[in-house]
C-alpha cells in the first residue's frame, strides 16, 4: 500500500498536469477567437462595411466627438454593421463621462441627434 505522501505527490502531479493542459487549451481558444474576429472583420470590410469611426463621424456634434473619445483606438478602424450597433458596442455607456441616459437618448433610431451631417 502506498503512503499518504506518495498519494499526495501523485495527486499533485496529476493536478499540475491538468492545470498545464487547461492553460494550453485556454491559450488555444484565445487564438481561435482572434482568428474568428479577424476573419469576420475581413468579411465585413469586403462587404463595404463602415468602420466605427466612419459611423461616429456621421453624428452631429458633440455626439460625434464624445463617441470617438469614448471608443478604444484599436476599435475605431474595425468594421461595424450600423450606427446603432456602433453606439451599442463601441464603448460602455455607464463608464462614459456622459453616462447611460445621454447615450440612451442618442441611440434611438428616430432621434434627431442621429441625423447625418451634410
Amino acid at each position: 500500500m502506498k503512503s499518504n505522501a506518495e498519494l499526495a505527490a501523485r495527486h499533485r502531479k496529476r493536478i499540475d498536469m491538468l492545470q498545464a493542459t487547461r492553460e494550453r487549451l485556454t491559450e488555444e481558444l484565445k487564438n481561435v477567437e482572434l482568428d474568428i474576429i479577424e476573419e469576420w472583420d475581413t468579411l465585413l470590410k469586403a462587404q463595404g462595411q463602415k468602420t466605427f469611426k466612419e459611423w461616429f463621424e456621421t453624428l452631429l456634434e458633440p455626439y460625434r466627438s464624445n463617441a470617438l473619445a469614448n471608443t478604444a483606438t484599436s476599435l475605431l478602424d474595425k468594421p461595424c454593421e450600423s450606427l446603432t450597433n456602433a453606439l451599442y458596442t463601441g464603448f460602455s455607456w455607464f463608464a462614459s463621462p456622459e453616462g447611460f441616459q445621454y447615450w440612451n437618448e442618442v441611440s434611438f433610431n428616430d432621434s434627431p441627434l442621429l441625423k447625418k451631417k451634410d
